[in-house]
């Protein structure tokens, strides 16, 4: 006698890795594990141990799971893919279906250290969010630790958009891709700047001043007005993705960003997101993984710059190393999977070489 699809008691944690779809009762895999996502949200608002455990927040990415019955209803595969020009299809390795199920529980694991990731990210915005040149009304004598903060706040906020458009009932996943892109040049900036704090003057004073006129662009730099002295120069996200602290970062830079972008703006390449065969669409929980992934990655990157902060005490940063550590080991196992359409490892690899540094307080 084979025992029921899945059984949960309230306020019990559920591993979809712990569900063997073999083990169904005579259902079939993609019915056992629209199961286990219909009782896996009906058990979190249950209550656990005298603590009400309520329904997650509206929207929110709180688990993978929920995603698996959206697409398991596709006529395509389950993972949509790596190559921005490629349709969405992730050529995952022919695994028997508990090999499957772990796959999917890792990106559960991922999703609950998403939103540890945002709690670090407002826990310093509100110990350490303070814009000294306006408190103190000084003209940009705090212009570089003022404009890293400013990084951090936009990227936290960009990042928690994110996790409301990957979540129910939402799903939209490319969108999702053009605020990790914000986030993402929050980071190229913050390591940027960290790397020479000199260049502070191109992505503040130089900015402002071609803003309120005073000062104009010429060429690759910006000069006054007047007297047509340089002031600072003009630099580019993949110009800055160059010259980071990181020079892993220009690897990544060459696969990620044009993939953002192709998302940010109308590319043909996309057409496959939108579509559901020869129809349109704009219900299709298309790069939702890749949203929670990418997404992730920058914000682990932004935390990582910010141990270099001389604000921290050692305590707030010895635990976020901790927290990258596991994170990037985290991250490890799901990119370690991945491939391109081409069946090919390199993309995968070049991610995997920048998160080796994750939570080294010595750099």
């Amino acid at each position: 006698m084979k025992p029921p699809v899945v059984t949960v008691c309230p306020g019990h944690k559920i591993k979809l890795s712990s569900l063997d779809p073999n083990e169904t009762d005579g259902s079939t895999k993609e019915k056992a594990l629209q199961r286990f996502c219909t009782v896996r949200e009906k058990s979190r608002s249950c209550t656990a141990g005298g603590e009400a455990r309520g329904p997650p927040m509206h929207g929110v990415w709180h688990s993978a799971t929920p995603w698996i019955s959206n697409f398991l209803s596709r006529d395509y595969p389950v993972f949509p893919g790596l190559a921005p020009t490629a349709p969405p299809r992730f050529h995952y390795p022919a695994v028997n279906e508990i090999e499957f199920a772990a796959y999917i529980a890792k990106f559960e694991r991922l999703a609950d250290r998403y939103n540890t990731m945002l709690f670090h990210c407002r826990a310093l915005i509100k110990k350490h969010g303070v814009l000294r040149n306006i408190k103190e009304n000084v003209d940009g004598t705090y212009s570089f630790p003022d404009y890293l903060l400013l990084c951090l706040t936009k990227a936290a906020k960009s990042l928690h958009s994110v996790s409301v458009l990957i979540g129910l009932p939402y799903q939209h996943g490319e969108d999702a891709l053009v605020l990790t892109r914000a986030a993402y040049e929050c980071y190229i900036q913050i390591s940027y700047l960290l790397a020479d704090p000199d260049r502070t003057d191109s992505l503040v004073a130089g900015r402002v001043g071609v803003s309120a006129g005073r000062l104009i662009r010429h060429r690759s730099k910006i000069i006054d007005r007047e007297t047509r002295t340089e002031i600072a120069t003009v630099v580019g996200v993949t110009q800055m993705a160059a010259q980071t602290r990181w020079p892993e970062d220009q690897d990544v830079h060459r696969f990620l960003y044009p993939f953002l972008c192709s998302y940010a703006h109308m590319h043909i390449a996309t057409l496959d997101a939108y579509r559901d065969g020869y129809r349109l669409t704009i219900q299709s929980p298309n790069k939702i993984f890749q949203a929670g992934l990418y997404a992730f990655y920058c914000g682990c990157l932004i935390l990582n710059e910010f141990l270099a902060f001389k604000a921290l005490t050692s305590r707030e940063r010895r635990k976020i190393a901790s927290f990258l550590r596991g994170s990037a080991r985290a991250m490890d196992t799901i990119l370690k999977q991945m491939r391109t359409p081409e069946g090919g490892r390199e993309v995968p690899r070049r991610f995997r070489q920048r998160i080796r540094a994750l939570g080294q307080i010595d750099r």
